[in-house]
């Protein structure tokens, strides 16, 4: 009775099957129970941010400090602090020395790090679901209560150092920098230079912690299978001594460089690389959305062309670069014959200038890729995460309406933002070859014919522009007779005056019977 029972289609089978249906539907469900789509944000009585972002449900646990202060907030003649003030932090509390707090979080099987940018400096961890309440008292004691051991100074110093001479990727991409971003704090070198690091003191280390490191000035992120309002909850408490007062830190105004500039390159060298691309304004959640769509959609559309189509490079990639007050979409391409720089900048204008009228199912492609920006499955995710989210909430907005924006992205939404912004007064290129935008429409032709025809005519001296002033007074002058009532007076050849009036006389004589 139980074997036949159990076949497919027998009664007893079925309501087995029905049974464990039911039970892993409300399984699904609980679990689900404790996740959002969208970021939860809450906000400290200090007014630290508290970030919680969707996930894959993995078996791990990302927790992030964000600050709102880098390398561009530094004194001139001080640069290097916020990076070593990064590497301090993370060494002894005023609880626990360096190596007996690394030793009890590796036992956890936690990981730390940090990194310092332009705008921003952060402080994250990576360690297994059971061990998130360990891992956010960790993180917070050494952000909340620094030791600013004068040994730790040394030796993180020392350690800094050792980056700026592998010029770790993490301190910037000096060269664009420095061309895109001139006399900014911008393109300052994020590492900071030995010399000035040298003379850093713990006093100067405490000066720019007290100035930045602030409740309004801090976001606290986390994703993973841990329960969502224990986890805030623990948050706040961890934190809770991060002082008030302050604001977000304040930005200068930056004016980023435009136009075409070749990079030296040796003659025997055949290859070649560029980057090239458009300035845009920082914007709004709804300005970031149709940027991220606009990154995506130019990105696959790029790689259908230039690799798939033409094969004139192996991975050409278009990235967006974030900052408080500008943005850099960009294209980055290497090619194995320098000569086809110019090929793949004429592809990405024409892209570019398809883009209001885009590919429905490329850019349906760009939406769904980006709705995932917020969504966080690793520390690699977390921080461009946490970056964006900052960035929208200095503009008054909160993460979850970015990724409400990118869902609400239309084809015409992108037409738009592409014709304003897309245009050559944004547009820049750093190649090592020569490069040539082309013309960007008939109108830019004709201003361009139009400016070398003043400038032939100015070398010989105005004779085409006096000439057609001429012209002009002459109509002119024929116009104002007209409005008078004037009669016309047109010229008449002699000739035919002359027949004229031997028609005439001839005439006269058949009338009078003259021979």
């Amino acid at each position: 009775m139980w074997a036949s029972a159990s076949l497919p289609g027998y009664p007893g089978f079925v309501l087995f099957r029905s049974s464990i249906a039911v039970l892993l539907t409300c399984a699904c469900a609980l679990a689900q129970a404790h996740r959002s789509d969208l970021v939860r944000e809450h906000v400290t009585d200090a007014g630290a941010r508290i970030w919680s972002f969707p996930d894959d449900g993995g078996d791990r646990f990302v927790l992030m400090v964000l600050v709102g202060a880098g390398s561009r907030h530094e004194d001139p003649d001080k640069t290097g602090v916020a990076h070593l003030l990064e590497h301090v932090l993370l060494a002894s509390t005023q609880k626990r020395r360096k190596a007996q707090a690394n030793r009890q979080l590796d036992v956890r099987g936690g990981v730390p790090n940090g990194y310092t940018k332009q705008d921003v400096t952060t402080y994250y961890l990576s360690c297994p679901s059971e061990s998130w309440e360990y891992a956010v008292e960790w993180l917070a004691e050494h952000l909340v209560s620094p030791a600013f051991d004068p040994i730790d100074v040394k030796v993180e110093r020392g350690i800094v150092f050792q980056e700026l001479d592998a010029r770790q990727s993490h301190l910037g991409s000096l060269t664009l920098e420095k061309k895109l971003y001139p006399r900014h704090p911008l393109s300052r070198d994020i590492g900071g230079d030995k010399s000035g690091i040298e003379d850093l003191t713990e006093a100067d280390l405490r000066a720019f912690y007290d100035a930045h490191y602030r409740a309004p000035n801090v976001a606290i992120g986390f994703a993973g299978r841990v329960p969502h309002d224990e986890c805030v909850d623990a948050i706040r408490d961890a934190f809770a001594g991060l002082r008030a007062g302050g604001d977000v830190a304040e930005i200068g105004t930056v004016r980023p460089w435009t136009g075409i500039h070749v990079l030296p390159r040796g003659s025997a060298e055949k290859s070649g690389w560029m980057h090239a691309g458009y300035h845009l304004p920082p914007g709004g959640a709804a300005d970031k959305a149709v940027q991220l769509v606009l990154r995506h959609y130019l990105a696959e559309r790029m790689f259908d062309e230039v690799r798939e189509r033409r094969q004139l490079s192996y991975a050409p990639s278009v990235g967006i670069k974030h900052y408080a007050d500008t943005t850099r979409l960009h294209l980055d391409v290497q090619v194995s014959e320098r000569s086809s720089l110019q090929t793949v900048m004429e592809i990405f204008e024409q892209v570019v200038a398809n883009s209001p009228r885009p590919d429905l199912e490329s850019l349906d492609s760009a939406v769904r890729t980006a709705r995932g920006v917020l969504e966080v499955n690793s520390v690699g995710q977390l921080g461009p995460a946490m970056e964006l989210a900052w960035l929208v909430r200095r503009a008054g907005e909160s993460p979850s309406d970015l990724q409400n924006a990118v869902a609400l992205v239309s084809a015409r939404d992108l037409g738009r933002y592409a014709r304003n912004h897309l245009t050559r007064a944004n547009q820049f290129a750093i190649a090592t070859g020569r490069v040539r935008p082309g013309i960007a429409s008939p109108w830019a032709l004709l201003i361009t014919l139009l400016v070398i025809f003043i400038g032939v005519d100015l070398a010989r001296g105005r004779v085409w522009m006096k000439a057609i002033a001429a012209r002009f007074a002459r109509q002119k002058a024929k116009r104002a007779r007209k409005r008078a009532g004037a009669p016309i007076i047109k010229p008449v050849a002699f000739e035919d005056v002359s027949d004229d009036i031997e028609k005439f006389f001839e005439e006269e004589d058949r009338r009078s019977g003259a021979p």
